[in-house]
């Protein structure tokens, strides 16, 4: 979409997802920011970590997740010794919550980077699909976002809905 086409939802209601989309147009960043995600709904993104982020770092041990794994049959798996491997060269990075560090680790664990670095990852604009073009030219980079107040929600949101879960 464009601005030209979300110009429809200019009328929404607030609340509803036309006028989400006119806003994120038309409202500066961080007033888009302020406005939905202060306090957002983060109930799918608190499941998923719950589920599949927690036990890789809660002490549960691989087997009883690796069962959980195949009860659940989630499309992916991760590998235990890139989760360690990653976890180490990030654990210490000042830029993200340990929320965040922990889910970008399970990403690294899975494949999800491919053939990206860490930092080429976060310095790509379409970071749901950093392996394809971005034309909406309206996205963010996640080191780009560092720089707004209610970022991490934000992210948090839009990791959330990745097609891997």
């Amino acid at each position: 979409m464009n601005k030209i086409e979300v110009k429809k939802y200019e009328n929404y209601p607030d609340g509803s997802g036309g006028r989400k989309t006119y806003d994120m147009f038309y409202l500066t960043f961080q007033e888009y920011l302020a406005k939905y995600y202060k306090t957002p709904d983060l109930s799918r993104w608190n499941y998923i970590n719950q589920k599949f982020i927690t036990p890789l770092f809660d002490g549960t041990s691989w087997e009883d997740y690796l069962i959980f794994l195949h009860e659940v049959k989630p499309p992916f798996m991760p590998d235990k010794t890139r989760k360690i491997e990653f976890w180490e060269q990030i654990k210490n990075d000042a830029r993200f919550s340990v929320e965040l560090k922990r889910f970008f680790t399970f990403l690294y664990s899975i494949g999800f980077y491919r053939s990206l670095s860490f930092e080429e990852w976060l310095a790509s604009t379409n970071w749901m699909h950093p392996w394809y073009e971005d034309e909406s030219g309206h996205l963010e980079s996640i080191v780009g976002l560092l720089a707004y107040n209610y970022s991490e929600n934000f992210l948090k949101e839009r990791l959330a809905t990745l097609n891997i879960f």
